[in-house]
């Protein structure tokens, strides 16, 4: 009898964790640029695109969340609400979400993460203390993130990333590309962005790659570091303001001089021959740094 009873507590104890989580699974036609909308405030989202016209579902969720999916051919609906007697702490949880590559998809977490792969359509993606991941070459991507990291991996048109104390890492090129962040640092390892805007208060920012024809290019900063590094025989018009910071220039002079409007100090020259590109930065009181790709 002991040994009966001494069974039936390990066999508790050994499916207790497994018991606290369900697996589920679902799917349903879709237009190929049909809406899919996912919320998950706990758990980690991603979603990958694929070259069927449906949505596929998989996951698993704590015992007491509840899971809803409705909709139809032109745009579904994907929520996991955590329910009133979640266990303390509660599991983790997570949703894989297979759409159209070329859909349109918004994404809401609040500590979860999120990753989108194989996906060529238009992207919201939100969090609150989460990452963002993103990989591919979606059309237009918008991706905020209080506390979390954003990384954007691929080429795409048109780009909104956004922290408040997260790092972005941006690795590709686009059309139009606008980063920001309060505390964190931006680093982009560019193939080429024809319009662009950097923008950190308290943390560096490096810019490495091509700048294309006829591109123009901001970077701002507060007081940290903004260092550009670029092909040697790059062509542009570079502009240079500063009221407290200095500037180290492979390019050519580093002298600064009285700016045109008297606030601060500015640096302007050309490099190679002028095509309209145009690269400026503006640096409260860092160091500016343009050093030549070896």
């Amino acid at each position: 009898m002991r040994a009966i009873a001494s069974c039936a507590v390990l066999l508790l104890l050994v499916s207790g964790p497994a018991a606290a989580q369900r697996q589920v699974q679902d799917g349903r036609p879709l237009e190929p640029n049909g809406f899919v909308r996912i919320f998950h405030l706990t758990g980690s989202v991603r979603v990958i695109g694929w070259d069927r016209d449906s949505v596929a579902v998989a996951g698993k969720l704590g015992a007491a969340e509840r899971f809803a999916f409705g909709g139809g051919r032109t745009g579904v609906k994907i929520g996991i609400e955590p329910g009133l007697e979640a266990p303390e702490p509660a599991p983790a949880s997570y949703l894989e979400v297979r759409v159209p590559a070329r859909s349109h998809v918004w994404i809401k977490t609040s500590t979860g993460d999120i990753t989108v792969t194989d996906f060529s359509g238009t992207l919201d993606a939100y969090t609150v203390t989460g990452s963002i991941r993103i990989a591919g070459a979606p059309r237009e991507v918008t991706a905020e993130s209080m506390g979390g990291d954003v990384e954007v991996d691929g080429d795409l048109r048109w780009l909104r990333a956004k922290t408040a104390g997260g790092d972005i890492r941006l690795n590709g090129s686009g059309d139009d590309a606008s980063v920001s962040t309060v505390s964190g640092t931006i680093v982009v390892a560019s193939r080429g962005f024809q319009r662009g805007r950097f923008e950190s208060v308290d943390g560096d920012i490096r810019y490495d790659g091509a700048i294309p024809r006829g591109a123009a290019l901001e970077f701002l900063n507060h007081s940290a570091q903004v260092e550009l590094v670029l092909p040697a025989r790059v062509s542009a018009e570079f502009s240079i303001h500063t009221l407290h910071g200095s500037v180290e220039n492979e390019f050519g002079s580093s002298r600064l001089v009285t700016a045109r409007d008297l606030q601060g100090k500015q640096l302007t020259f050309t490099v190679g021959t002028f095509d309209g590109t145009r690269v400026e930065v503006r640096n409260f009181k860092g160091k500016t740094i343009l050093r030549k790709k070896p």
